[in-house]
């Protein structure tokens, strides 16, 4: 196609894969450092082609899993699609569908990713260097995109696995005007509980719904419009009382993209987003215990290409939050007895940010951010002294701010390229976050979840972290090679007192401790994304500490997510035009964990005693998986295109555990029980759970 480049011009290109291509194309730079300027070190972009080559619990397609193959983002237990970045909790990860918050990214007990990977376009993971329009977690950014829906024809997909099915429909509204995505998912769990007699389980539901409206009004403006809702139920309702577990997520967004001028670029959005958690009562009482969080955002970001050698971005944002901490209902009726007062607040974000190449072999990225923090009324405030005590409560009438806070966040990292081959970069980077995740476990397999914002009682959480790193295309540009160490300091940061009452508790505050945490490790990453034969190593060393007021007798311990060794390896093979073969393997350091020190014989019970927290890991973690995929034959023009895969999750049935318990002891028949009698007085011994054999 040729244009006339002496003028401005718009044009639009649809690619699309196309399978019957008898042989690969390879197109590479020989002097361009392009792909030395976008070297991600920090930053990954995630292809959906990928996630679906993994194999993965359940033979399910997942988004969260795959990112955790990646150094220096690591799970906690089996099969978890929760996820911790280089040393810091879960709720530091801020998680984004199009520019919406999302609270829970998992289904299942956190088995399996909330993300239908089948309406995605496009994922970008920041472990650091994160661009300054992002705000308000410490350690990472998933930035999610949906699936814009295909301008030109009509697409439908569908699969059925073990444990859900999935339709998803795009196509034109109107041709190269509009368009739509529609992707809906769901278990099929609860068909086969149907059949089951005596279950302790009669709903175990997942489901969620992923579709997006893209409208091109003219050359210079359009709209995008994305809705995301996700559910589980894992209850027995026999009794007409709900008793089990629900959560939901939902978020929305509209976007309005408009061109000013070659140089000149405008987003501007409105989201909203909402997670809501239920624990029913198994007493068949009609109550059940309600906790939410829910965020009202308005962001506009410009974006302003000065010159081929500085790019700036600009911006504001404002997210109002409404949080129930928890609290008890009955009939949905609020029960006084146990009110916790709810929580208003909200989060504003300026931002500027500039990325200069300075030549040809030095680029610069810096920016400032300023977060404003104000917590607002209606609500009871409780204020505590020293001791954790209530000193003094306040009431706070609606709309009024009583507590505000604030910050600077410097963003820099500089790249140098001595060749076309290689980049260099070294980073600082600082950020504030006002919202903390308070939960009985640090997985999803927890039966308390707790959002609170920063306010008189919590400090802000802060960190700082710097990086430096090398990059490098050998092999022809075939394999990409990266390394990098970091070290991040934590202030501020939240763990609970010995034997913590976080549920129906209005004081909840008081059962927090505050302190100090560090992270510090180096990563290698070797991956190889072209020919037959594609795959990932990656490695990572690092630790994870933290020194807290009254905890551990105010002794650094590892945190819960601290796991100083972890290798991934992956593999995918293209042994003909319809066969793909794939494996991975993944070990990492057991987990810390709390184990008494010793038993002690009181009242006629042995009791255990603990005196360290996590003094003691879980055996070593590792698994392979494998999987062969057959599709239908490229060679032929066919409507219909088909897929089929077979995948075995942990091969040689490695039993990982995911709990050490020390309250039982062993019968005659080698069983393992807890003793109903008090004056038994066999030893106890400890035992472990693992979820999973081979499947």
């Amino acid at each position: 196609k040729e244009i006339d480049v002496h003028q401005n011009h718009n044009i639009t290109i649809s690619l699309e894969f196309d399978k019957s291509l008898l042989e690969e194309i390879l197109i590479t730079p020989d002097e361009s450092v392009a792909d030395m300027h976008n070297a991600g070190l920090n930053k990954v972009n995630l292809e959906p082609r990928m996630v679906k080559k993994v194999p993965n619990l359940f033979g399910e397609p997942d988004v969260v899993k795959t990112l955790q193959m990646l150094p220096g983002i690591t799970s906690l237990y089996e099969g978890a699609s929760t996820f911790y970045v280089r040393g810091g909790n879960r709720d530091q990860n801020l998680i984004m569908i199009d520019d919406a918050p999302v609270y829970n990214p998992s289904h299942f007990f956190g088995l399996i990713s909330a993300f239908d990977q089948y309406a995605i376009k496009k994922i970008t993971v920041y472990k650091g260097g994160i661009p300054a329009q992002y705000g308000g977690r410490l350690s990472s950014v998933v930035d999610i995109r949906m699936n814009d829906g295909n301008m030109q024809k009509f697409k439908v997909s569908g699969s059925l696995g073990l444990i859900s099915g999935r339709l998803t429909v795009e196509g034109p509204i109107k041709k190269d005007k509009s368009s739509f995505m529609f992707s809906a998912r769901r278990s099929i769990f609860d068909l086969i509980l149907k059949n089951l007699q005596n279950q302790a389980l009669n709903q175990l539901v997942f489901y969620d719904i992923s579709t997006k409206f893209n409208v091109s009004i003219n050359k210079n403006n359009r709209v995008f419009f994305t809705l995301y809702s996700g559910k589980d139920k894992f209850a027995n309702n026999s009794n007409q009382d709900f008793s089990g577990i629900n959560w939901y997520n939902t978020t929305t967004s509209l976007r309005w993209n408009h061109i000013f001028n070659s140089k000149v670029f405008l987003n501007t959005t409105l989201l909203y987003s909402t997670y809501n958690y239920f624990l029913g009562d198994p007493a068949g009482r009609n109550l059940i215990w309600h906790s939410n969080i829910t965020d009202l955002g308005l962001k506009t970001d410009f974006s302003f290409f000065a010159n081929p050698s500085n790019t700036f971005r600009f911006g504001y944002s404002l997210t109002a939050h409404e949080i129930n901490p928890g609290r008890l209902e009955q009939d949905k009726q609020i029960v006084n007895l146990y009110y916790v007062p709810e929580r208003h607040a909200l989060e504003h974000g300026l931002y500027v940010s500039n990325v200069q190449k300075i030549s040809s072999k030095i680029s610069l990225n810096y920016g400032l951010r300023i977060p404003i923090f104000q917590n607002t009324g209606e609500t009871t405030l409780f204020l505590f002294d020293d001791n954790y005590n209530v000193y003094d409560t306040i009431g706070v009438s609606k709309g009024q701010t009583y507590d505000t806070k604030a910050g600077f966040e410097p963003r820099l990292v500089l790249k140098y390229f001595p060749n076309t081959k290689n980049a260099l970069s070294l980073g600082y980077e600082r950020h504030y976050q006002f919202l903390q995740l308070l939960s009985n476990l640090s997985g999803s397999l927890t039966s308390v979840e707790v959002w609170l914002p920063a306010g008189p009682n919590i400090k802000p959480q802060i960190s700082d972290q710097v990086t430096a790193g090398y990059f490098t295309n050998i092999f022809k540009n075939k394999i990409k090679f990266s390394a990098e160490v970091f070290y991040k300091y934590m202030q501020n940061q939240v763990d609970y007192r010995d034997n913590a009452l976080l549920f129906l508790n209005p004081l909840i505050e008081g059962e927090l401790r505050f302190g100090k945490g560090r992270s510090y490790g180096f990563e290698l990453s070797m991956s190889k994304n072209i020919g037959k034969l594609t795959g990932l190593i990656g490695y990572s060393l690092s630790r994870s500490e933290r020194l807290i007021n009254d905890v551990n007798h105010d002794n650094v311990y590892p945190a819960n997510y601290d796991r100083p060794h972890e290798l991934v390896f992956f593999i995918s093979y293209n042994i003909s035009k319809r066969w793909t073969l794939a494996a991975n393997w993944l070990y990492a350091t057991g987990n810390p964990v709390t184990s008494p020190d010793g038993f002690i014989y009181v009242q006629e019970k042995y009791v255990p005693i603990y005196n360290e927290r996590n003094n003691s890991r879980l055996p070593d973690y590792h698994r392979l998986d494998i999987s062969a995929s057959l599709r239908s034959n490229p060679q032929k023009k066919r409507r219909f295109q088909s897929n089929l895969t077979l995948a075995i999750y942990n091969l040689y049935g490695r039993k990982n555990p995911i709990s050490i318990n020390f309250n039982k002891i062993e019968e005659s028949d080698g069983k393992f029980i807890v003793s109903n009698d008090q004056y038994d007085m066999r030893e106890m011994v400890a035992t472990q759970s693992y979820l999973f054999n081979v499947i």
